[in-house]
């Protein structure tokens, strides 16, 4: 019993952060700030290249904001990450629903992890080429 209370606190908890995070993202632009509470990208800010995940803060504000296609430009990535994370989530309120696995999960297929990363590196790769169209995908 104590178990199941400690649980839907923490589940309580990272709610509480998450939506506090995304109240930020929506009110806030990281892009044009006066504020400097948005954290740079210490990749970038050593190596002056783009990492997978540069761009993501804009990207979150734009899509929050509507404004979908600045933030693709922002970051391609941002929508990948975002249906895995959901489809995550979707397989593990099936489980506790229906206590058993839902046909065709995509997440069991063992490839999947390594087209996952394959994907992003080549994301990486590409994003620093300073040439078209390969910087169209630079934030």
């Amino acid at each position: 019993m104590a178990t199941t209370r400690f649980k839907i606190f923490i589940y309580c908890i990272i709610g509480i952060i998450c939506l506090s995070g995304l109240s930020l993202y929506f009110f806030i632009d990281p892009g044009t700030s006066q504020i400097d509470i948005f954290p740079e990208c210490p990749f970038h800010a050593l190596t002056g290249l783009h990492c997978p995940g540069c761009g993501t803060q804009r990207a979150i504000h734009d899509y929050l904001n509507g404004n979908i296609i600045d933030g693709i430009k922002h970051n391609l990535l941002v929508p990948v990450v975002v249906f895995l994370i959901l489809y995550k989530c979707y397989v593990y309120l099936f489980k506790k629903l229906y206590n058993r696995e839902p046909e065709n999960n995509i997440l069991e297929y063992s490839k999947l992890s390594l087209i996952v990363l394959v994907l992003v590196l080549s994301f990486w790769i590409l994003r620093n080429i300073p040439t078209v169209p390969f910087c169209y995908l630079a934030p």
